[in-house]
């Protein structure tokens, strides 16, 4: 492991010194449960209280990076070299992974042909509802559910592939995925997933993506996304793919973002092989940012709406106030979900507060909160989904991080 490291510390050295355009970064972060308890009762083992309090750390993220351009600026690429968690058991070189591994070619403005893979995503869609929300640490020190935003508003794109991205008409954006074996399971980006092979018809068309938008004037822009669903084109097709379309804007007043959008799967008419009771839902959500001097509040929510009469909805939503002290940057989320199975189940509901601090230390940053979560599925940060019964979970993470 020491000697890939130095090797790729040399390569990048090596290569900002020969080319003008290149750039290295990095960064390290490490992470420290300063108490973790899941409460209830646990049964008679433990006389109907709950097990000990625990606590551990392990390394967030540690990575490097080179990105080139070459002078012109029509062809670049990025090598990402990343390293999760090394303070896990037998943790080796196959810990290390090709986070990022692409080029790019731009032969004229029109045009940009990628190949390779960025695990960090493009096009994404949900400009206020993902990364945006808690801007990092998710699922540590905070509540984020990535692949229920990305369902509302698909069109994020992390897997091996090429992709064509067309500037034809001013204000209008077009891009064309071809995922080159499109891989199961998580994490999308092991060494091994880079060979990747597929059929040519399980690529062509079913699990082609299309996403774009078109901006309209100073209003906002029309976002549309078409994500393949990997199966095979014929009469016995169940499910062609996810539709969807949003429309975002920052700029109608002043601190003021919000988008609204929804989706729904496009699934065969042939109740032979889609009965009545497996037609898709469709996924509406909505978000607003708004931010005065010190002050900001972000909130934004999501639903499930069946399509057939199985009476079966989800919903949920988080409010989030901030605020700027000399200390760093105070955060409190508060949501919660409710679900109901089916027309004769009662409704479930879970919940969770989570307040955090965000510091930023020239170049660095520091964060501690506390997470409590009551009847939410999922481990530490949780998901959206309500999981009855399940018992109440707190936890009091703190995080350092440091970029170079």
């Amino acid at each position: 492991m020491k000697k890939l490291i130095a090797i790729s510390v040399m390569i990048a050295l090596f290569a900002s010194a020969v080319f003008a355009e290149t750039t290295v970064a990095g960064a390290v972060e490490s992470r420290l449960n300063v108490y973790s308890v899941t409460m209830g009762d646990h049964g008679p083992k433990y006389d109907g209280k709950f097990p000990k309090a625990q606590t551990g750390g392990s390394i967030g993220t540690a990575w490097i990076q080179l990105t080139t351009t070459n002078e012109p600026g029509s062809m670049g690429g990025t090598l990402r070299l990343r390293l999760t968690d090394i303070a896990a058991t037998n943790a080796g070189a196959e810990q290390f992974r090709w986070h990022k591994v692409f080029v790019w070619w731009k032969p004229i403005p029109q045009l940009r042909f990628f190949l390779g893979q960025d695990a960090d995503g493009m096009f994404e869609r949900g400009q206020l509802t993902s990364w945006a929300f808690h801007q990092g640490s998710e699922q540590y020190l905070v509540v984020h559910d990535w692949d229920f935003w990305r369902k509302i508003f698909p069109g994020n794109w992390d897997t091996f592939g090429a992709a064509f991205s067309f500037y034809v008409v001013e204000g209008l954006e077009l891009n064309l995925v071809v995922p080159t074996g499109q891989p199961g399971g998580w994490p999308r980006h092991q060494n091994s997933a880079l060979e990747r092979k597929s059929e040519v018809d399980n690529i062509y068309p079913g699990s082609l993506q299309l996403t774009g938008g078109y901006q309209i004037g100073d209003v906002g822009k029309v976002h549309f996304a078409w994500i393949g669903s990997g199966e095979k084109y014929n009469d016995k097709t169940e499910v062609f793919g996810k539709a969807a379309l949003s429309f975002f804007s920052n700029s109608i007043a002043q601190g003021l973002a919000f988008q609204v959008g929804a989706s729904t799967d496009i699934k065969s008419s042939d109740e032979e092989i889609v009965p009545e009771s497996q037609k898709a839902p469709i996924s509406v959500g909505a978000a607003v940012h708004f931010s005065a001097g010190d002050l900001g509040i972000k909130f934004r929510i999501g639903t499930d709406i069946a399509t057939n009469d199985s009476g079966a909805s989800f919903l949920t939503t988080n409010i989030m106030p901030t605020y700027k002290l000399p200390i760093g940057n105070v955060c409190l989320d508060i949501g919660f979900s409710r679900s109901v199975k089916n027309k004769d189940a009662d409704p479930e509901v879970g919940f969770w507060i989570n307040p955090y601090l965000k510091k930023g230390i020239n170049g660095g940053y520091f964060q501690a909160g506390v997470m409590y979560l009551n009847n939410i599925g999922g481990g530490q940060g949780g998901s959206h989904n309500v999981a009855k019964d399940d018992k109440p979970r707190l936890y009091l993470p703190i995080l350092m991080g440091i970029n170079f």
